[in-house]
């Protein structure tokens, strides 16, 4: 059963789409939805878990995936589940993970095509300097979603 719906997060609007196989996808978008006013209710329970990872009460998803990409992308994006809520890991750190740290560069590339934001916790990557670069729902987002989980921030990061 497909289905596209979009949910009021606390740091702004997810598009989310579902296979038949599980979560395709969520992103942030703007009031512009392409006329799609579908907005899920509140008892679902994707929306249920991701209330409850802003509420603080809950760490980990257990939500079904579908994510769709590379051989390599899908080996990236398992190894950001992998990284535990309040914790991060530089690109480098994520490249080393995956037996290649020359292959920063293309960790980063797929980390930035990471189809399933907050449950894919891409926002948990930050700079071999601790600075925040590079999430797709925008850097003050990826802040916000650190700050929730507690990360402590060296002065300003922009």
């Amino acid at each position: 059963m497909s289905a596209t719906f979009t949910y009021e997060s606390p740091i702004g609007k997810l598009l989310i789409t579902l296979s038949d196989s599980g979560i395709k996808q969520i992103k942030f978008v703007e009031d512009e939805t392409n006329g799609l006013e579908i907005v899920a209710h509140p008892s679902h329970e994707i929306v249920k878990q991701i209330q409850e990872y802003f509420d603080l009460k809950r760490t980990a998803f257990t939500l079904p995936l579908d994510l769709q990409g590379t051989v390599f992308q899908k080996k990236v994006w398992q190894a950001l589940l992998a990284i535990p809520f309040g914790t991060t890991l530089s690109y480098l750190k994520v490249a080393q993970k995956l037996g290649n740290p020359k292959k920063v560069r293309a960790v980063a590339a797929a980390i930035a095509k990471n189809p399933v934001l907050i449950l894919v916790p891409c926002h948990r990557v930050i700079g071999s300097d601790a600075k925040l670069v590079g999430y797709s729902g925008g850097l003050q987002r990826k802040q916000a979603l650190l700050k929730l989980e507690g990360f402590q921030f060296q002065n300003s990061l922009f």
